[in-house]
């Protein structure tokens, strides 16, 4: 394992989508995109690999195929998938792992959820991407119930990697946290032959976690204001 740390940024706070548990909405949303300066001052520092995140990075193209074509590590993206093109997603899929956010299987929920009226779109960018995309989900009370049948779904439709992870921020979130982590211990327990991790332990001991909290060792986060965290 590299002594480097993998550097995860937020390229913007831009987003199409507004979903109540994104931490976006109490640290505010500045409405703020990192600059190509920025971004070559990022791109020089000592790194292991890259994470793009946001906001949404597909909001942003120009920023983040200039990171493409400069980065000198893997990269991996967070998206929604919705704002992508499929022949953008054939050309991300050789310079760019996915790691998509995928809130509700249906198009109310989905709706419900994110504000948004793209779930169409989703559908038809998922039959492009790697199916060595990360999948996300957040789980709460709009979307706990579905969640067996929606790994299900997506796991029949090639998607074998899942990173869920009960929501925490908004009060309602916070109140249903433990039947959502013990929702995903359920659904890890029955479906052993998939790669389904939690985001970070938060208390279970059943279900691996993708990291410890390593902010400032293995990992270096650096906000589209350009702060370190």
């Amino acid at each position: 394992m590299s002594d480097l740390p993998v550097i995860y940024f937020e390229i913007t706070d831009l987003c199409n989508h507004a979903c109540f548990y994104c931490c976006k909405d109490f640290r505010g949303k500045p409405g703020l995109t990192m600059t190509e300066e920025q971004l070559d001052r990022l791109l020089a520092l000592p790194k292991s690999a890259l994470v793009i995140s946001g906001g949404e990075p597909s909001l942003v193209r120009d920023r983040v195929y200039h990171v493409l074509e400069h980065a000198d590590v893997r990269v991996t993206i967070n998206t929604n998938l919705a704002g992508w093109t499929p022949g953008e997603l054939a050309e991300l899929a050789g310079k760019a792992r996915l790691n998509i956010s995928m809130p509700a299987m249906d198009r109310e929920t989905y709706r419900e959820i994110t504000g948004a009226d793209d779930f169409g779109k989703l559908l038809a960018n998922l039959e492009t991407a790697s199916r060595d995309s990360l999948i996300g989900i957040v789980v709460h009370g709009k979307n706990r119930k579905d969640l067996p049948r929606h790994v299900a779904w997506l796991a029949v439709r090639g998607f074998r990697h899942f990173l869920l992870q009960p929501a925490y921020g908004s009060a309602a979130a916070r109140e249903d946290f433990a039947a959502s982590l013990a929702a995903i211990e359920r659904v890890y327990a029955q479906n052993r032959q998939l790669d389904i991790r939690l985001m970070s332990p938060c208390g279970s001991a059943r279900v691996p976690a993708l990291h410890q909290c390593d902010a400032g060792t293995g990992r270096l986060i650096v906000l589209s204001t350009g702060d370190i965290v």
